[in-house]
Formats: structure tokens, sequence, C-alpha cells
């Protein structure tokens, strides 16, 4: 496993880290399922403190991200690259603060 998919694992563990293609085939696209592409690997999120911790990795090892929601969209807007990897947000559902 590459350093950076390492230290997701550690962060985030098993279950919330997918790197397999077998298991980001859900995340080659959104609801517009005619452009497709594979992420890099996809994490998922339980709070505020993770995502920055995501970031920060992805950060200082210059790899890009894509935010997700729910995968509903008709756009296109959350399909990565090869390169990049798939912040999916849909775990985070609680409102903090309005």
């Amino acid at each position: 496993m590459p350093p950076l998919e390492t230290s997701l694992l550690a962060l985030l563990g098993p279950n919330r880290l997918l790197c397999s293609p077998d298991a980001l085939l859900a995340w080659e696209c959104d609801g517009f399922t005619v452009h497709r592409s594979r992420p890099r690997a996809v994490v998922l999120p339980e709070s505020t403190a993770e995502v920055q911790a995501v970031l920060r990795l992805l950060h200082t090892a210059k790899v890009p991200f894509v935010p997700r929601g729910a995968g509903t969209c008709l756009s296109g807007g959350p399909t990565a690259g090869g390169d990049a990897v798939i912040v999916d947000l849909a775990r985070m559902r609680k409102v903090l603060q309005i």
C-alpha cells in the first residue's frame, strides 16, 4: 500500500478508506453516468476534525481531492480523476450550529 493510503488507513481505519478497484466502482461517477473516472481512493470521514486531518495529509502529499455528498448530482461535478481522492461527506449528518 502506498504511503498516503497507509496514513489515511491509520487515521480512519479500514472501514472508512476505500482503495481497491472493486470498492471504487460506485465513486466513478455521480448521477450523471456518462462521464466516469475511477479515483485513487475514497475516504469516509465522520467529523470536522477527520476532514481537517485528511485534507492536511492530502495537501502535504500534493494530492488533489474532490468533496462529494450523496452522489445524486447530474452534472458530473464530483467526479475525480485517477490521481484524486474523493472525500465523501455523506456520513456527516449532524447540524452543529446555525
